[in-house]
C-alpha cells in the first residue's frame, strides 16, 4: 500500500506541476493578445482620425 499512495503522490506532484506550467503559457498567451487588440485598436482610431 505504501508504494501504491507514494505513486500517488508522485502523480499529484507531476500534475502540479504540469497546470503551473500550462497557467504560465495562457498568461503569455493572454498578454499577447491583449498587447495586439490594443495596437489594433490604436491603428483603428488613427485611420478614422
Amino acid at each position: 500500500m505504501r508504494s501504491v499512495a507514494a505513486m500517488f503522490d508522485e502523480m499529484v506532484e507531476a500534475t502540479g506541476k504540469f497546470a503551473k506550467k500550462v497557467d504560465e503559457g495562457c498568461e503569455d498567451v493572454n498578454t499577447g493578445v491583449s498587447k495586439y487588440f490594443t495596437l489594433l485598436a490604436k491603428g483603428n482610431r488613427i485611420h478614422e482620425a
